[in-house]
């Protein structure tokens, strides 16, 4: 998991975050892939019109991502639990001066 690698959610987020915008890092990852793992993922690939390589980035990312919105949603309904106080969306608008 890419945060006990980084060692917290906010260093694999700022890490993405270059990844993606600032595209300062540059790694070069060897994946070994059974001839029909290949296969699936190449085909895969072709199928949405992109390379491999692209589709191999999208898909780690795409998974970091999503491991920090999990994170991020545990601890909003953790802190929900804590106190479950909910608006509607009229009073929202109200207090936003929509």
């Amino acid at each position: 998991m890419c945060v006990s690698v980084f060692g917290s959610v906010d260093k694999a987020a700022a890490l993405c975050y270059h990844m993606i915008h600032k595209e300062v890092l540059t790694m070069n990852v060897p994946v070994n892939f059974s001839d029909k793992e290949a296969e699936f993922i190449k085909s895969y690939a072709d199928r949405h019109g992109i390379s491999v390589e692209k589709f191999m980035k999208m898909a780690v990312l795409e998974r970091i991502e999503d491991d920090i919105d999990l994170k991020t949603y545990n601890e909003a309904i953790e802190e929900y639990n804590k106190e479950p106080v909910s608006h509607s969306l009229d009073e929202l608008e109200k207090e936003l001066g929509l």
